[in-house]
């Protein structure tokens, strides 16, 4: 099984505290382990690979695939990076299965049951959301109430997605919905309707926050920090906050002060600012 994420600079920290959870509880000793960077300096990827130890990663730089998703709607936590699992099949022909994993993850036991669990006739396996989200994203797409998958966790069989061709189905729905909100998960859920495997919500513990309690959601296999408030901000209320610290503090970033509130704040106008300027551009 490969396992592959996918980071920018904004991102690297979150990205390596994941990996460094992935290898510390994950169970992936020798399988493949690839990070999509999108203009990563040296020194990011230095500290990925330390973060990484005793696993090694491989890191690849998006730059020439980087023109056929860069068109695609952004936002301050909607990275152009966020379209790379919809291309990732087709840069890593040679697997047979694929785990795509969010850098917004801790993995907190073994993920061997996903190297064997059966997907076909599917080529997707994802945790559906709870009953209310997947009511909006039904509503966004104007379909029929179904289940609606949360694209943060994908187990993926690789030659029947690219058997069918999905990353072309799915860049040519997101050029057709440019201003769908939730867009790569939007496409995902739009192009393989009900065609798609279910995980267990413990492989995906935002899907889980509504079915259940606080000690419900730090017990997932792998515990998802979505929300405006990430795990590196001083202000993050997640019930697992303290889960995500105590793998950061055997990183790179272990001494390193959590983000305040003003810095967060400095960083949103200054993103603000370069998606702007890079319209003007455009």
């Amino acid at each position: 099984m490969a396992i592959a994420t996918a980071t920018d600079r904004n991102y690297v920290q979150i990205t390596g505290v994941m990996l460094r959870s992935l290898v510390a509880n994950g169970d992936v000793l020798g399988d493949r382990i690839v990070v999509f960077g999108d203009g990563l300096r040296a020194s990011h990827e230095r500290d990925l690979k330390s973060a990484a130890r005793p696993s090694e990663i491989e890191i690849r730089d998006i730059t020439g695939i980087r023109h056929k998703i860069a068109h695609f709607r952004t936002t301050i936590y909607w990275p152009t990076t966020t379209y790379v699992r919809l291309l990732a099949p087709d840069l890593l022909p040679e697997e047979n299965r694929l785990l795509y994993l969010d850098g917004d993850l801790i993995i907190t036991r073994s993920l061997s049951h996903l190297r064997s669990l059966p997907l076909l006739p599917f080529c997707v396996a994802a945790v559906p959301e709870a009953d209310d989200q997947a009511a909006k994203g039904n509503e966004r797409l104007e379909r029929a109430p179904q289940p609606y998958l949360n694209a943060g966790v994908l187990l993926i069989d690789v030659p029947s997605w690219r058997r069918m061709n999905l990353t072309e189905q799915l860049l040519r729905w997101l050029d057709f919905h440019p201003d769908q909100r939730a867009q790569d998960q939007d496409a995902l859920n739009a192009v393989l309707g009900r065609h798609w495997a279910r995980l267990d919500p413990a492989y995906n513990s935002h899907c889980a926050a509504a079915r259940g309690s606080a000690e419900a959601i730090r017990a997932a296999t792998i515990i998802h920090f979505t929300g405006k408030r990430k795990p590196t901000e001083a202000a993050c209320t997640h019930p697992a906050h303290d889960v995500f610290l105590a793998h950061r503090a055997h990183t790179p970033w272990g001494r390193k002060p959590l983000t305040s509130e003003t810095q967060v704040a400095l960083r949103r106008l200054w993103l603000k600012a370069t998606r702007f300027s890079r319209r003007q551009l455009g």
